[in-house]
């Protein structure tokens, strides 16, 4: 890697401009063509104006909007568990997950159902004008979650070839948030399931549903099998898609895919406002 002197930009292509000035007598690594690393860089790089180590060092941050330019290069990604179990396979893997999703800036966010009191939807679809439940529980912190979010993260134990009660009730919920537009659209979706012997490819067909018909962009998803509390752990593939489900993550929402404006509501509603049928 070439360093970089005193007075001198370096510019990583596809991500924010940026400049860091230190002393002739000291480097740093330049940004990656992936920006791999940015984060640790730029602690490396603070670490070196804080100690003041050899000689005098200076570190300046420049360029318009830094920080905003920053904020949109960084994924903030949320995790929903929807295991019953504390510390279980799941939750393991999902936890796996969101470590990953903390690398480079990012943040990470992770909601456990069984600590949440939520209600069944009860169908009066009051939610479809404005988008609103008018339950008033603990699922209204999670409706802020994922609209704050960037990314989320389904987990869940698979119980008779599908996901939990735990986890169905919560998916449920957020038809709310299909209204007045896909408050989801856009945003990228991961999904985490672990079975005992068998059923995650079945469990997982009404999550890709689901991330389908909210217009999400979904990275493949990451399955193990496991029935021993921690056993998971043994399962090296599984471990390891965890955090590489979580860099495709990364890769597609840096590509900043975007659906069609005029495409804001399922293909059905669409079709009903603009042809009356």
């Amino acid at each position: 890697m070439h360093g970089a002197r005193s007075g001198a930009t370096k510019t990583a292509p596809d991500w924010p401009i940026f400049a860091i000035v230190v002393s002739r007598e000291n480097q740093v690594n330049e940004p990656s063509p992936k920006g791999e690393g940015l984060q640790l860089r730029l602690k490396a790089a603070c670490c070196l104006e804080s100690t003041g180590s050899r000689s005098r060092q200076s570190l300046r941050l420049e360029g318009e909007g830094f920080a905003d330019s920053l904020e949109k290069w960084t994924m903030k990604t949320l995790g929903i568990l929807g295991s019953t179990r504390e510390g279980g396979n799941t939750e393991i893997l999902l936890d796996a997950a969101l470590d990953e999703a903390r690398q480079e800036g990012g943040s990470a966010r992770k909601i456990a159902l069984r600590d949440k009191v939520i209600a069944p939807c009860n169908g009066c679809m009051s939610c479809a004008p404005a988008g609103e439940c008018i339950l008033r529980d603990d699922m209204q912190e999670v409706y802020q979650a994922i609209r704050e979010s960037d990314s989320i993260i389904w987990a869940s134990p698979v119980y008779y070839w599908s996901m939990t009660g735990l986890a169905k009730i919560a998916l449920d919920r957020t038809f709310a948030l299909n209204f007045p537009t896909l408050q989801q659209a856009g945003k990228i979706g991961g999904l985490i399931l672990v079975a005992g012997i068998r059923g995650c490819v079945s469990a997982a067909n009404p999550f890709h549903m689901y991330f389908l018909y909210n217009h999400m962009f979904a990275a493949e998803f990451t399955w193990g099998y496991a029935a021993d509390k921690g056993a998971i752990r043994s399962d090296l593939t599984a471990m390891n898609m965890a955090r590489e489900m979580v860099r495709q993550m990364r890769a597609l929402f840096r590509a900043k895919l975007r659906y069609p404006e005029e495409f804001d509501k399922p293909l059905h509603r669409l079709v009903r406002e603009r042809y009356g049928a």
